[in-house]
């Protein structure tokens, strides 16, 4: 999941600069640019969890019901991707060096999110519940593990939060998009 998110992230800055022909000779929407970089990286998380799915099997990791709410969760997780990147892609057009500031706060980020470890049990007591809540990856990362390997019922209250928060900022990405296309060739 961290692979996907960062990826996504990373790529949505420079997906304007990298397709310049495109946008230069017919009108794209730059937001279906960014939908097609996030189903590539879709189809690579698809293919590791096909594998993840294999190595659960090997390791009779026990299969359940419960398996199949890891759907909304991901797909939580990818409105959430699109909201962040909807709105880098506006100023990854204007700030050249934004490839490296994202790049440095994305680290920062995985440490906080407990990529390879659990975040609410690292942080004693309350605390790392809420350390684990108000971080977005860490909180769809914890959902996914719990879920896939514990077995345990995750946070849709949770979910509907963040999807609530994602809707709201993709809204503005797409805002900021759209009153700014015109000029992203220009500068481009």
């Amino acid at each position: 999941m961290w692979n996907f998110f960062s990826g996504v992230v990373k790529s949505s800055i420079s997906v304007v600069k990298n397709n310049r022909s495109i946008i230069s000779r017919v009108y794209v929407p730059k937001y279906i640019l960014l939908i097609s970089l996030m189903y590539q990286y879709a189809f690579k998380f698809a293919f590791g969890m096909l594998i993840e799915f294999i190595m659960m099997f090997v390791f009779q990791v026990k299969f359940s019901l419960q398996m199949f709410s890891a759907i909304p969760f991901f797909m939580g997780f990818f409105l959430f991707a699109f909201s962040c990147s909807s709105i880098l892609i506006h100023f990854g057009v204007y700030i050249y060096d934004l490839t490296y500031v994202v790049g440095i706060v994305l680290n920062f980020v995985m440490f906080l999110s407990g990529v390879f470890y659990s975040i609410e049990g690292r942080i004693p007591g309350v605390y790392g519940k809420i350390a684990g809540q108000v971080n977005p990856v860490a909180f769809f990362i914890s959902s996914m593990r719990d879920i896939l390997i514990y077995d345990k019922i995750p946070s849709y209250i949770g979910l509907f939060i963040w999807c609530i928060i994602s809707v709201i900022l993709s809204s503005i990405g797409i805002e900021l998009i759209h009153k700014n296309e015109n000029n992203y060739a220009k500068v481009i």
